[in-house]
């Protein structure tokens, strides 16, 4: 992984500042692929585009913000942009209130919050923990699911494995295995394979694909 630049970005609401790293090129060696399409992989990590102040908490998106400095490494010498704050991706709480204060302004935005809602929650499920917290967690985590159901566009196939998989997570596997069976692309047939014979299964979980 060869990194690349750092942007340096000033919270709207204070004097703060807050830095979003980047690669200048990656691979995807030793990476791990999950059913709900996300990826971790070391050397190609993944940066967040909403994130919030630490200092106080004023949420925005960096890229509808235009960054104070660009530097590479840590060769820059003003020290409030030395030791700008790490911009981090949201907890679950804290997307919500971005849908609850109008932060999402497009489908596409509501689509890339809760969809980020989702993988979260399934952080814990990939960290060994339970998946809920409580059984208003898990009606906030179905609430959510059911509404990105409503965004995502079934003739897209990325969209429609998501489609599929959320459908798996809700117990419906017949809905699930009818969306998978269109799926028409051999690059894809072992995720098909995997998600039909997890529906066979009865499992909802999620699960590594690779």
């Amino acid at each position: 992984m060869k990194p690349g630049p750092t942007f340096i970005y000033r919270c709207p609401n204070c004097d703060n500042c807050i830095k979003r790293r980047s690669i200048a090129s990656g691979n995807t060696f030793y990476s791990k692929i999950y059913s709900d399409g996300k990826r971790i992989a070391p050397m190609y990590p993944d940066f967040p585009d909403l994130t919030k102040c630490k200092k106080c908490d004023t949420q925005f998106w960096l890229s509808k913000s235009e960054s104070i400095e660009t530097y590479e490494w840590i060769t820059y010498t003003d020290p409030n942009i030395q030791h700008a704050q790490e911009a981090d991706f949201l907890s679950i709480d804290d997307y919500l209130i971005a849908l609850r204060d109008g932060l999402v302004s497009s489908k596409a935005e509501e689509l890339k919050v809760r969809q980020r809602i989702w993988w979260t929650y399934n952080d814990r499920a990939r960290n060994g923990d339970d998946l809920f917290l409580s059984k208003n967690d898990e009606n906030t985590w179905k609430s959510n699911a059911k509404a990105l159901i409503n965004l995502l566009d079934e003739a897209i196939t990325n969209q429609s494995i998501m489609l599929a998989e959320l459908y798996r997570n809700l117990g419906e596997f017949d809905r699930c295995i009818e969306i998978m069976k269109k799926v028409d692309d051999e690059n894809l047939e072992f995720v098909k394979t995997r998600l039909i014979t997890e529906c066979a299964r009865k499992n909802k979980a999620l699960v590594r694909l690779a």
